[in-house]
This record gives structure tokens, C-alpha cells and sequence, in this order.
């Protein structure tokens, strides 16, 4: 089975933002950066009483920083990914920007018995499936990891037909 693929910025944006938020590896990482972020905007407020110049709460301004501190809290948590996101988008950049030449380009794939060759204008390289980490996708994209943090990254709508990407995905492990 041969694919050609017209790799875009937008795929490789596509992946840095599966790879660092939205893969199943990085559930642990996504609910430590929220709590994080969560637990931050909620001290907030306690840090701002310890400052201020009532040294004996009252019941009101103690449910008051209650309040305040869970709303900070959720926005904390809002804005977690958010600002991730926004990282992400400028991790990304820069590396289309670095490696314009060999990201954004026509790949050419062609899937053998025991391995996958990769041609580029610049480059030309077989991968054995055993050497593949991992194979991961979302609705759109297939990611076949080659180490933990490169992958081929093919989209979906690549595949001539539904036969030939259930082929795919019969062959990389997907089914």
C-alpha cells in the first residue's frame, strides 16, 4: 500500500497539541496541571488575608474567601489548559520553523511486509514495525510513534478508501 501525504504546519500543530495534552498517555499530567493551577488560584486569597490588616477573621469574610477561593480555583483550572494550549502552539511553531524543510513536504509512504519506507524530497528511511513505540489516533489523525517524541503522522482523510484504512490499521495495530 502506498500513501502520499501533503504535510502541513497545521498537522504537526495538530500533533504537538494530541502528544502533549489530549493523548491518553498524558491523563496523569493533564489532572497534576489543572489541580496545580486550581490549588494556586485558591491559596490566593488566604495569602491575601494573611497580608491584609484583620488579624481576627470574621465568619464572613472567612465564607467570603471560601467563595472567592473556589471561583479562583475553578478559573484556575480553566485557564490551565488554556495557557497550555497556548505553549504548545509556540513549541510548535518553532519547530515548523526549524525544520520547515523536512516537516512540511510531500511524504511518500509505502507500507511493506515488515516495514514502512518514508520518502522525502530530502530523505529516505525504512522503519521496521517493531521498532514502532506505539500507535495512537483521534478522529482525524493516525500517530505512529517512533520514539517518545516523534511520530509519522498521518491524517485520516489520506486513505484512498475505508478497505485501505482498515488495512492500515489492521497492519499497524489498531484493530
Amino acid at each position: 500500500m502506498n500513501l502520499q501525504i501533503n504535510q502541513k504546519p497545521e498537522d504537526i500543530f495538530h500533533f504537538y497539541r494530541f502528544h502533549y495534552w489530549y493523548s491518553p498517555d498524558r491523563k496523569i499530567y493533564r489532572l497534576k496541571y489543572k489541580v496545580g493551577f486550581g490549588c494556586f488560584f485558591l491559596l490566593m486569597p488566604l495569602v491575601f488575608f494573611y497580608f491584609s490588616y484583620e488579624k481576627i477573621p470574621s465568619a464572613a469574610l472567612i465564607l467570603n474567601l471560601i467563595i472567592v477561593g473556589l471561583l479562583l480555583a475553578g478559573l484556575g483550572v480553566y485557564l490551565a489548559k488554556e495557557l497550555a494550549m497556548n505553549h504548545i502552539g509556540k513549541v510548535a511553531e518553532k519547530a515548523v520553523q526549524d525544520a520547515r524543510n523536512d516537516l512540511i513536504n510531500t511524504i511518500n509512504m509505502i507500507f511493506r511486509e515488515e516495514s514502512v519506507l518514508i520518502k522525502t524530497q530530502n530523505i529516505e528511511r525504512s522503519i521496521n514495525y517493531s521498532a514502532v513505540q506505539k500507535a495512537m489516533q483521534d478522529k482525524d489523525y493516525y500517530f505512529i510513534y517512533i520514539d517518545s517524541l516523534s511520530a509519522l503522522i498521518i491524517p485520516k482523510k489520506a486513505f484512498s478508501s475505508n478497505e485501505e484504512r482498515l488495512t492500515f490499521e489492521k497492519k499497524m495495530g489498531y484493530l
